[in-house]
């Protein structure tokens, strides 16, 4: 049975993970959150996250490239704004899929 992890922040700025065992294997495509009121209210949308795959954040860096490519005519400024924009993906990248890797090995082990 395959599984999903959640990772998510409190208003603490504490991480928790939590694994939601999965009956077939599914094509993720995103999350949505609603806040229950105590009120009786109607549960209220708090937005939807769509998981960014790897292929799919794959064929996004190389449409900016793209982009970055045909900003400038001059090649020098072309491939300075490129590597930029090339390295603050990467960064942002790395960071949040890297973290939570991590989080999800060590829940991974302590079973």
């Amino acid at each position: 049975m395959d599984s999903l992890y959640l990772l998510f922040q409190n208003d603490k700025d504490v991480r928790e993970l939590v694994e939601i065992p999965l009956k077939d294997r599914v094509k993720l495509i995103g999350v949505s959150r609603y806040t229950d009121f105590d009120n009786g209210d109607k549960p209220a949308f708090n937005g939807a996250y769509p998981f960014l795959q790897d292929s799919n954040f794959g064929a996004i860096f190389g449409k900016l490239m793209q982009l970055c490519d045909a900003t400038f005519s001059d090649p020098q400024q072309r491939e300075a704004f490129k590597s930029l924009v090339k390295e603050n993906l990467s960064e942002w990248y790395n960071k949040e899929t890297g973290y939570t890797f991590k989080m999800t090995e060590q829940l991974v082990k302590s079973k």
